[in-house]
């Protein structure tokens, strides 16, 4: 889950039809990066998108590319906020778990699907958890992406019958992984490695 920050000290300085077209186009630009790493947006509504990996083919590498996403998503906001000013654009904040879902497929020419249970229960609890411009994700994901990512440990969300899960932030890419060791754009070792999850994939 991704929603947007900030909507009541905007709305002050814009005018409705201004806030609209705004959101519209921050958000058109986000679904041009979901669809880059082939992740499907489920649903979006209001200042807020819903997105899932390992749809409709199950694979292994789906928490990598929606955390790539979730990072190329942050850094294309706080380049808007740079070029327009912090008062004048939102903050992302991003909330991540990796778990089974059920999937309802809708739709002849366009295919949709309807996402339940409690997978995306779970992210959305973690979305709630997360501050402003926070990419916030669950010990489950955090295991998946730990040695490509740099995490920082955040907090515990407790979790009625199942106890507290550990909530980890999510940097950028790791260094030695990303061209010019900003963190932001994987580079050709982040591609090996992302590769060989992928043959491995495949054998299973």
């Amino acid at each position: 889950y991704a929603d947007a920050q900030g909507y009541n000290k905007i709305s002050g300085e814009m005018n409705s039809n201004q806030l609209v077209d705004h959101l519209d186009e921050i958000f058109l630009e986000l679904e041009k990066i979901i669809a880059k790493y082939e992740i499907k947006r489920l649903r979006t509504l209001g200042d807020t998108i819903m997105c899932a990996g390992g749809i409709p083919h199950k694979n292994t590498t789906n928490p990598i590319e929606v955390v790539l996403a979730a990072v190329e998503m942050h850094y294309y906001v706080r380049d808007l906020q740079r070029a327009y000013g912090m008062e004048r654009i939102w903050d992302l904040r991003f909330g991540i778990h990796t778990g089974p879902v059920t999937a309802v497929m809708s739709g002849r020419k366009k295919i949709q699907y309807e996402v339940k249970g409690e997978t995306v229960n779970f992210a959305t609890r973690v979305r709630s958890f997360s501050e402003a411009g926070g990419i916030l994700v669950s010990e489950n994901t955090y295991e998946l992406i730990k040695d490509l990512f740099v995490c920082e440990y955040s907090s515990r969300m407790p979790v009625k019958y199942k106890g507290d899960i550990e909530l980890y932030y999510v940097k950028g890419i790791k260094s030695e992984y990303s061209l010019q060791k900003k963190g932001i754009i994987p580079n050709k070792h982040f591609s090996v490695r992302f590769g060989l999850i992928q043959f491995t994939d495949l054998q299973e």
